[in-house]
């Protein structure tokens, strides 16, 4: 193993270099650390392809689909859409998928270059099914022409409007998603670049079908540059769609009035040109959305519910932008992008969700505008549909290259929505049962014995915790796979050690790699040509990072990312363990030195694509990688990874977690988290948290306290700090702050058998672990804007404090059925739904209260870790609604492994219910499976809303009736029952509650 740490491994030059590359990152880090600078970020009138998109009108081309070119085979409807202005043909495909999903695909014919259509990201399994029918009706009218039909059901329609390329989406009778009914449409074409005035002939034709368009050149006399066909090929998520012979067209470049194409092949920022070789191929569309509000596109620092960013009632300047970048400290309520992008949204109203998921992973800007009102859809009359006037949200999506390739999901229920979504991206990773618990990290902690003086301060305060976090100053050097030998020089002990008290450790993997010949990381990339190359194709990208000089390895080739799986090994990373997992950061991706601290677009990708294609799925799939090298490096394959990213994209909740970013330690950060993680569990990716405390600065006691107590129902929860902070580990403010820390710390120990089910659940389903209030009340208009609170599950309500010196906190409960109840955890106190009442909110707690009809599963034994409460009994809380009714579920395995794939592990609904002044706790089976590996019993039950004392508690089973004791709070109108003995593992018995 070479010694990197040796003083006479670099030559004198290099030392030089080294040094003025630290130098360097050290100017651009300090340069940002301040604050955000705004300079360094790009709005949409410093992007042409925005600029031109968001001044595009409906007038200024003239596109139609060919009625002759319209085909149907019972899974696809395909047909042509032509520019008359430009002679340009695109295709049309609408397809089906399960769940009544449609899929709209327009794309270029005969492009001058294939265009990049992303892959990776729908689930094999999601495969297309028929249409029920499809017919061509005459419009009625003056404005003849002809609409086609298209019959998903008896229930769901498509209107496809020829002439003006408009889809309408009915359920039932109400139309409620449109596609180009504010005729914003606009695909440009690939071209060549323009050397002067050039004009496409008029007098050549195009046949498509058995139809001749005039006015097409009819032959390309260009050559092809990057990428050839046969490499681009590889890269097509579904067939090229035929329409005949198509001649080929020359594709001159025609100016056309309104569009500005000044900087189309070449613009400046910043000191940096993007020199577009490709020239203008964007693409844009509008969709509206029937729907009263509408959520998701992370990531921002946003509202909940988006905001109009155009219009009377806009509230941003600026489109929505979806472009992973690595911004510190980052502004609050600005549409500007952050690190991830999920291009998905979902728009609600009563009896109604809809959802459209926009496959693009270019940059993506997307305009929303609030309507009062709209009509039914001007084909609603055609189709003999009532016109009814509800409001409306415009979004305008706009992307640099690609395709437009959109998802249409249609749902009674929010439920619906995630169920299909779920089927089709796939559903959040059911993570190990320790990467739910609580993790502590810091850049950084800076050797062995600190390391050690932590784990020490947690078994000496008796606080859980279940990992351990190294950031980057582990590595020797920022060589990523390796240790510090001066600092880490027993790093198989030190986490040996850690792992004997049932806790993991984790390290931080960067995607930057130091290029220095002596790295054998560097060195087989360099051999192996697996960097992303510069725009020339031949040599590495590089730029500054962590690691000083570095190049980025090309995440988007399958055989790239085998290669970066295989670094995980045992026998490739030295020193790791079964116990060390993997934390992915810088992923967006981040390059000091390059434009708006990301890659050059330009950059080129396997099979030629620029990185301007593929910029927000990168971070993917080097998550992707990253967990697949977690689950090959263990024989059997049989372990369940964890890493968390900070860039995502579609589908990255496959892969494992993700976090907010470099937060700050003020208040205004602690109320942003709410919303951000509603964004991203809407948009699929549930397991997801904030920085405990804030990334940057130094929170006060009170707000250290105040981020632990809301952290503890985040779905992910670590707490995190910049290495210039002071220490501020759970006991370094001393009591009585350690004592409130530490009970916050253990409420999260408490809730992990409800809170590991809600993963499961959310994994079988797509719900959101951490949800809005309209989830469970999708009909109750009074929670469409509420983002100051949430539900963990459909049985937990929480509202953290985050304010200072808030002692008193008012929280909406939703009404339900006109009757709901809730019950404060820790005091009990009931409250009716459909109020808002004050809560007491003193610096021991926040408000958390219980839906009245649910069963929550807890464990209140105080233990160091996960796994070391693996076989503790539960305790039940039944908490009763105005029917005396309650239910719930409880899912184990053995939180490891992926043997619940093959039946081993029990999945449980308790069901309480009360008839003729008795009742009676069940249990049923979920599932199939009849596993009996897990030995955990009942030691509890809490009884939540009993009106009166019962005369008895007696347990039927097996073997018998048995009575219990108890006791009954009168003031509370809690039952407490002690020790019922009864296993999980069975069915078989029931506990009565005599009244």
């Amino acid at each position: 193993m070479i010694n990197f740490s040796s003083t006479g491994f670099f030559s004198s030059s290099s030392r030089r270099y080294i040094l003025l590359s630290v130098v360097f990152i050290l100017f651009l880090y300090f340069d940002v650390n301040t604050a955000v600078d705004r300079n360094k970020f790009k709005k949409c009138s410093d992007i042409s392809f925005c600029g031109r998109q968001r001044s595009y009108t409906k007038s200024t081309l003239n596109y139609s689909i060919i009625g002759s070119s319209v085909s149907f085979d019972g899974l696809h409807l395909r047909g042509s859409i032509i520019d008359t202005t430009t002679n340009t043909i695109y295709s049309l495909v609408l397809s089906r998928y399960p769940s009544n999903i449609v899929r709209v695909v327009i794309d270029e014919v005969d492009p001058l270059r294939v265009r990049y259509r992303v892959n990776d990201v729908i689930l094999e399994t999601a495969q297309q099914v028929p249409f029920e029918r499809f017919e061509v009706r005459q419009r009625d009218g003056d404005d003849k022409g002809e609409i086609g039909v298209l019959v998903l059901d008896a229930l769901h329609t498509v209107v496809i409007d020829y002439s003006a390329v408009r889809i309408d989406f009915y359920v039932g009778e109400q139309l409620s998603t449109s596609m180009n009914s504010g005729g914003l449409f606009y695909f440009e074409y690939l071209r060549q670049k323009p050397t002067g005035t050039e004009e496409v002939s008029q007098e050549d034709t195009v046949t498509v079908g058995e139809e001749q368009i005039e006015g097409v050149a009819s032959a390309r006399d260009v050559q092809e540059t990057a990428p050839s066909a046969t490499l681009a090929d590889q890269y097509i998520s579904i067939d090229p769609v035929g329409f005949g012979q198509v001649q080929k067209n020359k594709k001159k470049h025609v100016s056309v009035p309104g569009i500005d194409m000044s900087h189309a092949w070449e613009q400046s920022f910043g000191g940096s040109t993007d020199h577009m070789q490709y020239g203008p191929q964007s693409v844009g569309i509008d969709i509206s959305f029937i729907s009263d509000q509408i959520y998701g596109l992370p990531e921002h620092t946003t509202q909940f519910a988006l905001k109009s960013t155009k219009g009377s009632t806009d509230s941003y300047a600026e489109p929505y932008r979806l472009y992973n970048l690595d911004v510190f400290e980052y502004e609050l309520d600005t549409p500007m992008s952050l690190y991830g992008a999920v291009p998905f949204v979902m728009g609600l109203r009563q009896n109604a969700t809809v959802a459209a998921l926009w496959l693009n992973a270019a940059e993506t800007w997307v305009d929303v505008e609030h309507h009062d009102s709209s009509s039914g859809g001007y084909l609603g009359g055609l189709l003999g549909y009532a016109e009814k006037k509800p409001h409306r949200v415009d979004t305008h999506w706009m992307s640099e290259t690609g395709v437009i390739d959109v998802f249409f999901f249609f749902g009674q229920t929010p439920r619906d929505i995630w169920a299909s979504y779920g089927l089709l991206v796939g559903t959040q990773q059911l993570p190990p049962l320790f990467a739910i618990g609580y993790h502590q990290c810091r850049w950084n902690y800076i050797d062995e014995k600190d390391v050690a003086e932590v784990n020490a301060n947690f078994e000496r305060f008796n606080i859980p915790y279940d990992v351990i976090w190294l950031d980057i100053e582990h590595t020797n050097g920022k060589r990523y796979f390796t240790w510090d030998e001066k600092h880490f020089p027993n790093p198989r002990q030190m986490l040996e050690n850690i792992s004997k008290y049932g806790r993991k450790t984790v390290t931080i993997v960067d995607p930057h790699i130091k290029r220095d010949s002596g790295f054998n990381v560097h060195s087989q990339a360099e051999a192996d040509s697996l960097y992303i190359k510069d725009d020339g194709g031949n040599d590495a990208y590089s730029g500054f990072c962590w690691s000083g000089t570095s190049s980025w390895p090309d995440y988007t080739s399958a055989n790239i990312r085998q290669w970066w799986a295989e670094l995980f090994s045992y026998s490739r990373y030295q020193h790791s363990t079964p116990d060390l997992y993997t934390w992915n950061d810088m992923n967006e991706p981040s390059v000091f030195s390059g434009p708006e601290v990301t890659m050059d677009k330009n950059a080129l990708h396997v099979g030629g694509w620029e990185h301007r294609d593929v910029h927000n799925i990168y971070g993917m799939y080097m998550h992707a990688a990253t967990a697949e090298g977690l689950v090959l490096r263990n024989p059997g394959h049989n372990k369940r990874p964890f890493v968390l990213s900070r860039a995502f994209f579609v589908g990255s909740q496959r892969y494992g977690a993700i976090w907010t970013g470099d937060n700050t330690a003020d208040w205004s950060h602690l109320r942003i988290s709410q919303p951000m993680l509603l964004s991203l569990g809407v948009a699929g990716i549930s397991f997801a948290g904030a920085d405990v405390g804030g990334f940057f600065g130094n929170p006060s006691t009170e707000l250290l306290l105040r981020w632990y107590q809301a952290a503890v129902y985040h779905p992910f929860f670590r707490a995190h700090a910049h290495h210039d902070t002071k220490r501020r580990e759970p006991w370094v403010h001393e009591q009585p702050w350690t004592d409130r820390i530490r009970n916050a710390i253990i409420t999260r120990y408490s809730i992990l058998p409800y809170l590991y089910t809600l993963f499961y659940e959310c994994y079988l389903s797509g719900v959101p672990v951490l949800r809005p209030l309209w989830s469970e009340f999708p009909n109750e208009v009074a929670t469409y804007t509420i983002e100051d609170s949430f539900l963990l599950g459909s049985s937990l309500l929480v509202k953290p404090v985050t304010q200072e010196g808030q002692f008193k906190t008012d929280v909406y409960l939703p009404a339900g059925n006109g009757n709901q109840l809730w019950y404060d955890v820790d005091t009990y106190d009931s409250y009716v739904g459909g109020t808002t009442p004050v809560i007491d909110t003193p610096i021991e707690k926040i408000a958390v209260l219980q839906r009245g009809g649910s069963i929550v599963p807890r464990k209140n034994r105080i233990r160091r870790s996960s796994s070391q409460m693996v076989n503790d009994p539960l305790t039940l809380v039944v908490a009763l609604d105005s029917n005396k009714l309650a239910s719930g579920e409880l899912y184990v395995d053995d939180g490891d492994s992926y043997d619940f794939k093959l039946g081993k592990y029990i999945y449980r609904q308790f069901s309480y219910r009360e008839e003729s002044s008795v009742g009676v706790l069940s249990s049923s089976s979920l599932s199939s499976s009849s596993s009996s590996l897990f030995p955990n019993k009942i030691e509890k039950l809490i009884l939540v809303g009993a009106q009166r004392q019962p005369s008895s508690v007696v347990v039927v089973d097996s073997q018998g009736t048995s009575t219990l004791l108890f006791q009954y709070d009168t003031a509370k109108r809690v039952v407490v029952v002690k020790n019922p003995g009864i296993n999980i593992d069975s069915t078989k018995w029931e506990i009565k509650f005599n009244f």
